[in-house]
């Protein structure tokens, strides 16, 4: 998604030498613990300073993480920064801008828009504090994994010089219809809604629409399909019996495989 964005745009230029484009990637691992064999895992990139390529306590780098559904990580209300809505993840040695850069988003997305003069003027201080083509890339990215755990929680905000702030996903296991706790499945009608996606995308509809024809291709459930069956393509079959013999009591267990995730993806898709 960041590759195909304009170059000028902030998120582009912050993101696109990163490892993964500053997103969260990992890869399947056979885990072993003193010659013993103890599951099937992932090796991820942990949501730290290294995936950003920021240093912890420099300057204007920081990294926020939505800690639970509230008004402030919905974006309809103001953060305290305090642990209860939102908490660092990257986080400044001197905090004390914070706080006020980062709540000029719900101010900016509370402002009028009745009039021509009052759009435009929502749209500058927007622009003034996010970057939107984040926003509405992060927007389309969630409603087609189905992620409906990432629109308050479970949400990072980035941002690299203290003012223009953008989204990032982690922690995405709700994807594909899955409820977290494994024990059960979304409709695949699902919605994933932000207040400060809502908006970016009504206010900006013309470049949502022409983002979201790019990543419809990017995303099509052909590729989806695929870039699933390359991530498990190495694992052994036995591996994946062997994880029933481990985890007998694990939700799931007999009906969350790639079969019912291609299935989510294609009726998802249609």
């Amino acid at each position: 998604c960041v590759l195909s964005r304009p170059t000028d745009s902030i998120s582009y230029k912050a993101l696109h030498a990163l490892p993964n484009a500053g997103a969260v990637d990992g890869y399947p691992v056979l885990a072993f613990i003193n010659n013993e064999y103890v599951g099937l895992y992932t090796m991820n990139i942990p949501k730290d300073e290294w995936m950003f390529g920021m240093t912890d306590g420099e300057g204007t780098n920081a990294v926020l993480c939505g800690e639970d559904w509230l008004p402030a990580t919905l974006f309809t209300g103001e953060a305290a920064i305090d642990g209860t809505d939102w908490d660092y993840e990257v986080e400044p040695a001197d905090k004390s801008w914070v706080k006020e850069s980062f709540n000029k988003i719900y101010k900016a997305l509370s402002m009028d828009a009745s009039t021509p003069d009052a759009i435009a003027a929502k749209k500058a201080a927007i622009e003034s504090c996010v970057d939107v083509y984040s926003v509405i890339d992060y927007g389309i990215f969630v409603n087609k994994l189905c992620l409906t755990d990432n629109t308050g929680k479970n949400l990072l905000m980035v941002t690299y010089d203290g003012v223009h702030w953008m989204m990032s996903a982690y922690d995405m296991d709700t994807a594909f219809g899955m409820h977290w706790s494994g024990a059960a499945y979304y409709d695949t009608s699902g919605d994933a809604r932000s207040n400060l996606v809502e908006v970016v995308k009504n206010l900006y509809a013309d470049v949502y629409a022409t983002r979201k024809a790019v990543l419809d291709e990017t995303l099509s459930k052909k590729v989806i399909c695929r870039e699933i069956d390359s991530f498990i393509i190495d694992i052994p079959e036995e591996a994946f019996a062997l994880e029933a013999k481990l985890w007998p009591d694990m939700c799931g267990a007999n009906s969350n495989s790639v079969g019912q995730i291609k299935t989510f993806v294609i009726l998802r898709d249609n």
